[in-house]
């Protein structure tokens, strides 16, 4: 199963800010699925279990790309569907670039969170 090239870390091991929303990662989703904050959440419930819960509302994933070896937050709050890392993620945080692995581990993972999403509408 591809999710298994990700696991879930326990709660709050990845600290830091946001780094990039879902629409930015993966762009061939449309507005509606890239904002849709009950399904990311209800696709990574499903992979993962319940949430954690961190401040402001926001509920989180701290997640682990094994292949990668990135690890990364999964999370949605006011802004909506994104994840979450440190400055050391970026090629240049000036210019707010992402890592290539980064970007590659981000995308795999949104592609896993469709897939997740296509069995749960079976």
């Amino acid at each position: 199963m591809k999710e298994e090239r990700f696991i879930r870390l326990p709660k709050e091991s990845v600290l830091g800010f946001k780094i990039a929303t879902r629409k930015t990662v993966n762009q061939r989703l449309s507005d509606l699925e890239a904002f849709d904050h009950d399904l990311f959440i209800d696709c990574l419930n499903f992979l993962f279990g319940k949430p954690d819960v961190i401040g402001d509302g926001r509920l989180s994933y701290s997640i682990r790309d094994q292949v990668n070896k990135i690890d990364f937050e999964a999370f949605s709050g006011a802004s909506g569907p994104s994840y979450g890392g440190t400055i050391h993620h970026f090629e240049n945080i000036g210019e707010a670039k992402l890592l290539t692995a980064v970007r590659d581990t981000l995308l795999a993972f949104d592609i896993c969170l469709i897939e997740a999403s296509d069995r749960l509408k079976l």
